[in-house]
């Protein structure tokens, strides 16, 4: 059985009437289309053949987590925690449900994505209008979401359309960071735009905040500096191919023990909006 409550909120994408449950579907009485359900999820798209395959087994182990999802986790922790369990939530763009320990707080979470993943609800695109009733949900979760959406603007107002008033829009968005999850990697945005793009989408502004350090930003494009030299073939010649690889190792060792022995004293470094990881935000309705 489909979850019940959910049915009551979602909404045919084509023609925007409420669905009702018909066989293994759920179906539109107005514009007679249907959409399969498999698994308890509703499928209004097929999975694009083309989407990166996550092949994470442990989603919710932080010990494997990078320090940019650790401070994501932190932000979304900090803002869902003061909200009451009896909010219903959205988390758009779930993916494997990393923070799932923080959206099962509340007695009402449902996750969307375009791929089925094993807590995902809903299968839809999320370029497209969202299959939801006006005024459904009291809180949406958008964890590195619109990086990969290229008509950010269109998400945002549909966000805002499915907000009930009063609702909050809590959000991540990655900006000195390497493409991910390629082909569908589009955008970088500084606090200015996102700021911009919130308020163009009819949100009142609640702020936008830092995520990582610039220290944070150094080690990662270090760490992914020596990465590409490790895995570069310089030289047809093996022997020095396996000499430089040796000297970069070398070096990378040595810049990891100048960095424990001199990490407190960088991070006393100032923080700056213009230099960081990403940056966390909320919008109100």
């Amino acid at each position: 059985m489909f979850n019940a409550y959910l049915l009551k909120l979602l909404s045919c994408p084509k023609c925007g009437r409420s669905l009702k449950e018909k066989g293994d579907d759920v179906f539109c009485n107005k514009c007679n289309s249907s959409f399969p359900v498999k698994n308890n999820k509703v499928f209004f798209i097929k999975p694009p053949e083309d989407a990166p395959k996550v092949l994470n087994l442990e989603p919710t182990n932080q010990r494997k987590w990078s320090n940019w999802r650790r401070t994501n986790y932190q932000f979304f922790k900090e803002h869902l925690e003061k909200l009451s369990s009896s909010k219903t939530i959205l988390d758009l763009g779930a993916g494997p449900s990393q923070f799932r320990d923080l959206t099962k707080h509340f007695q009402n979470s449902f996750a969307v994505d375009f791929l089925p993943y094993e807590l995902v609800d809903v299968v839809a695109d999320l370029t497209k209008k969202l299959p939801f009733l006006d005024f459904s949900f009291d809180i949406v979760l958008l964890s590195n979401v619109l990086e990969h959406i290229p008509n950010v603007e269109f998400l945002l107002k549909e966000c805002f359309r499915i907000l009930k008033p009063n609702g909050i829009l809590i959000g991540t968005s990655p900006f000195l960071m390497r493409i991910h999850q390629k082909p569908y990697d589009f955008h970088r945005f500084t606090n200015y735009m996102l700021d911009k793009l919130l308020k163009d989408s009819g949100f009142k502004g609640g702020g936008i905040q830092n995520l990582a350090t610039s220290l944070d930003v150094y080690q990662t494009m270090q760490r992914h500096f020596f990465y590409y030299f490790l895995v570069t073939n310089f030289s047809e010649n093996r022997v020095i191919n396996f000499a430089l690889k040796f000297i970069a190792r070398g070096i990378w060792q040595i810049q990891k023990l100048l960095m424990a022995i001199f990490s407190p004293l960088y991070r006393k470094c100032i923080t700056s909006p213009e230099y960081t990881q990403g940056y966390g935000f909320l919008g109100f309705k």
